[in-house]
């Protein structure tokens, strides 16, 4: 999280650079605990390069009230063989 916190009166702003896992996604588990009282949440993903999913599944599970499929990902076996 290259920057988080409160921006206004109950609403929460998080920027992401990537998503690393292991300790980034226990800070952002973290964060989206201490503002758990927000209405609103803004997630600024502009300058956000990719990573994992660790992050995301703290995100998700805390934003969404049900599971369901948000995404899919393929990827070409070829690439993790370079």
């Amino acid at each position: 999280m290259e920057q988080a916190g409160w921006i206004a009166p109950n609403i929460a702003y998080v920027r992401f650079n990537a998503f690393a896992g292991g300790d980034e996604a226990r800070h952002v588990a973290r964060f989206l605990d201490a503002h758990q009282e927000a209405k609103a949440l803004i997630i600024d993903g502009r300058t956000h390069h990719g990573g994992g999913l660790e992050e995301m599944n703290e995100i998700f599970s805390r934003i969404f009230s049900k599971p369901g499929t948000l995404m899919v990902m393929e990827t070409r076996a070829g690439v993790g063989r370079r």
